[in-house]
């Protein structure tokens, strides 16, 4: 179940922060606040695909744990 909901991140919404599963885009920091609270946890900076590193590792998808790293390093 997880690496059905990560692959849908990386195909449909990665590099926005999050993936919004009606519409299967992603979901980025609005540039008018006009969302109210919505937009306090984005940043701009790939949330999910940071926040699923360690995930990856106990897992045991070390390899798109190592792709995931490079990712996050040279884009965030």
């Amino acid at each position: 179940m997880f690496m059905h909901g990560y692959n849908s991140y990386m195909k449909y919404a990665y590099p926005a922060d999050e993936l919004m599963p009606l519409s299967c885009r992603g979901r980025v920091r609005g540039v008018t606040p006009s969302r109210g609270d919505v937009d306090d946890s984005l940043g701009n900076f790939s949330l999910t695909l940071v926040d699923t590193l360690d995930t990856l590792v106990v897992i045991g998808a070390l390899d798109e744990f190592e792709r995931a790293v490079k990712l996050v390093v040279d884009n965030v």
